[in-house]
């Protein structure tokens, strides 16, 4: 994630913008692994971009919480335009 890489982090996000990120991997804004279980409150994603998942990258066990957020205008280059999630943890 170009704005944030967490593993095992428990955070908190309320009533703002993440906009204008760009990764050349996974997860524009953010990407979380492992046990991550960030929330997000009243969030706008725009305009963020990645080769998958255009503003979040979610992989092995994390759960993130989405609460009123709204997804415009993320793109992808493959997967996911807004959000691409997948379990490597299983082999």
């Amino acid at each position: 994630g170009a704005f944030a890489f967490a593993i095992t982090a428990s955070v908190n996000f309320e009533f703002c913008s993440i906009s204008h990120n760009v990764a050349n991997s996974s997860g524009g804004a953010f990407s979380f692994h492992n046990d991550c279980f960030p929330t997000f409150l009243n969030v706008t994603f725009f305009n963020n971009s990645a080769s998958d998942g255009g503003a979040i990258s979610i992989e092995d066990n994390a759960n993130p919480q989405f609460n009123f957020c709204s997804f415009s205008n993320n793109t992808a280059l493959s997967n996911g335009g807004a959000a691409i999630g997948s379990d490597y943890s299983k082999g």
